[in-house]
């Protein structure tokens, strides 16, 4: 693992937002002894006054904050919109620079490794005297319902190019990627396996969760348009019996009146991420639900990509492939997938009936243990 250096971290999420790979990577690189500069994502004007959230912090001047002794946040000023123009977008980017540059020059970062996850900024490549330039590629950025799609292809491919080595969190982006660059490599996503299992060792019900009857299904993680709304207002209308809980922050403007009008769905907001596992521990059953593709009709499969290595089958077909891969075999207890409203609801029902009579599905604890392959499995990860 790196040890002593300066890395210049150039994120796609809010170092106190969702933590994902991109927050765990540099807080576990800064424990090893390395200096690093996080840098936050950019908002225009206009996205600040349209979308809030995340992007009202952002204040018309940059700010360095420490968060402890060698990782500091850089949380850069708001740029100009209208970015679909290259010259707005070049003139972004030089302002950007800029700021990381004058960060740089502060914390006297010489000679970083430059990371980042923005597959537009390839630009940046020799802008910081860097050593090294990794681009970690964590999802196909085109595929997004919002996306500028072939802006977005051109871009990335130039910031594959030119980077001297490129993550990616599937085989499915690997097969794609590699073709651009040889020097790329497969680094799926991993767990923090302590963090998760400290919480078996004092049960506990979260407040806002006392009053709340099970079963319990629950989400964690941002509150989207790629949900399936129509598939959870069903679950809820046809089972009045189930509470369906999401935690986490509502990070788009979606219309959550018709579930918000269900008396056995809450919304909790977003939590502390040492929270987390808390939650988690209270619910019976976890969505990774996801909406469709309004341009292609299909489904979009954000998280099942990850487990199912970007299979660009029908919903149908992936328990086959799940099935086929055998590292995802120790999981066939805990998981199951499917597309189908009606069906989802009977394998619900299923999912509770076994909770009741089995108590491998009620304790995680006890999965792990009794699975000593998924348990080195998770550690192995989390390493």
């Amino acid at each position: 693992m790196l040890k002593n250096e300066n890395i210049i971290c150039v994120s796609t999420m809010n170092w106190d937002f969702l933590w994902t790979r991109k927050q765990r990577f540099m807080d576990m690189l800064a424990k090893k002894g390395n200096r690093i500069l996080y840098v936050e994502p950019t908002f225009s004007v206009a996205a600040k006054v349209r979308q809030g959230g995340t992007s009202l912090k952002v204040g018309f001047w940059p700010r360095l904050s420490q968060v402890r002794g060698n990782l500091y946040v850089l949380t850069p000023s708001l740029m100009f919109p209208f970015a679909r123009f290259k010259c707005i977008r070049d003139i972004n980017q030089r302002i950007f620079i800029w700021q990381v540059r004058w960060a740089q020059k502060k914390l006297n970062l010489r000679r970083p490794i430059l990371w980042t996850y923005v597959p537009v900024y390839h630009k940046l490549a020799g802008k910081f005297f860097e050593k090294l330039f990794i681009y970690d590629c964590v999802d196909e950025h085109s595929a997004y319902p919002a996306a500028k799609k072939e802006l977005l292809k051109v871009l990335e491919e130039k910031i594959i190019k030119t980077a001297d080595v490129v993550f990616v969190t599937s085989w499915r982006l690997y097969e794609k990627k590699k073709l651009l660059n040889k020097n790329t490599f497969y680094v799926p996503n991993g767990v923090d396996f302590e963090f998760f299992r400290d919480v078996l060792t004092n049960k506990r019900v979260p407040k806002d969760m006392m009053a709340i009857k099970g079963p319990v299904i629950g989400w964690i993680g941002g509150v989207r348009s790629w949900l399936d709304f129509d598939l959870i207002e069903y679950i809820a209308e046809t089972n009045p019996q189930w509470s369906i809980v999401f935690v986490g922050p509502v990070t788009e403007k979606v219309n959550l009146e018709p579930l918000q009008k269900l008396k056995n769905v809450f919304f909790l907001g977003e939590k502390a991420k040492e929270e987390i596992p808390v939650y988690l521990q209270n619910f019976d059953v976890c969505l990774i639900h996801s909406g469709k593709n309004k341009e292609k009709g299909q489904k979009l499969k954000p998280l099942v990509d990850y487990f199912i290595t970007h299979n660009d089958s029908s919903i149908k077909n992936y328990y086959e492939a799940f099935k086929k891969m055998p590292k995802m075999k120790v999981y066939e207890k805990i998981i199951f997938i499917n597309g189908n409203y009606e069906i989802d609801a009977k394998e619900l029902e299923k999912k509770f009936q076994k909770t009741t009579q089995n108590k491998d599905f009620n304790n995680f604890e006890l999965i792990c243990i009794k699975n000593k392959e998924l348990i080195n499995l998770l550690k192995k990860w989390s390493k």
